[in-house]
């Protein structure tokens, strides 16, 4: 097996269909992993993962309102949804966007979902009207974080004891705070915040951190 990262400059369709068409035409068999394996199989994960959810809100009693994370490239986002349609938790799904505007992550739904039905779940109801994406708060891009969010993020980690980053969680929950404090979302809601990882995110940005500790 030979691994090739093909790179940003490729990430479109044409670019990468060139670069399989030319392994197939030698003899080998080409398996393309999308942008953050965002596709039909790379979203399995998070369907299992709401099924383990519903089993443990229903066993505690509490039933949240809204589910929220950070989503990246879409693959998160579609598990989460086809989670929630499989396993019957009945809650809004709300993403916070760390990278795209919410129409990609609507038409990159809308591409999964037809895979999952011919591959995996062929009774997966439709997934329109089951979510909402949020892209107030990518900020400047993907993995660059201002001064309010570092601010955050350390209140959050010695108030909470709670760990983030700047790239996914960090956004994610500034976002929902953000949102709650605007009156977008319902201080009375029950939310559910997926913390996704990206804990070693923090790393490259020890030199920020350190600069709030020693003031």
């Amino acid at each position: 097996m030979k691994v090739r990262s093909v790179g940003e400059p490729v990430l479109d369709e044409p670019g990468v269909e060139e670069i399989t068409d030319a392994y197939r035409s030698e003899g080998h068999r080409p398996y393309v992993i999308p942008l953050g394996a965002s596709d039909a199989l790379g979203s399995l994960g998070y369907i299992d993962a709401v099924g383990e959810i519903a089993g443990q809100v229903e066993k505690v009693g509490v039933i949240p309102d809204r589910i929220v994370f950070a989503c990246g490239s879409g693959g998160t986002l579609s598990g989460i949804v086809a989670g929630c349609l499989v396993h019957g938790l009945n809650c809004r799904v709300t993403a916070i966007s760390v990278a795209f505007p919410a129409q990609w992550f609507d038409e990159k739904v809308d591409e999964v979902f037809p895979a999952l039905r011919e591959k995996y779940i062929p009774e997966l109801p439709d997934p329109r009207g089951r979510f909402e994406v949020i892209d107030s708060y990518i900020g400047e891009g993907y993995g660059k974080a201002s001064p309010e969010l570092i601010d955050f993020i350390r209140e959050t980690a010695s108030l909470e004891a709670l760990l983030l980053d700047p790239t996914y969680t960090g956004k994610a929950l500034f976002g929902l705070m953000k949102e709650i404090e605007n009156g977008s979302i319902d201080k009375n809601e029950k939310v559910l915040f997926i913390h996704t990882g990206g804990v070693f995110g923090l790393f490259p940005y020890r030199e920020r951190f350190l600069e709030k500790v020693e003031q």
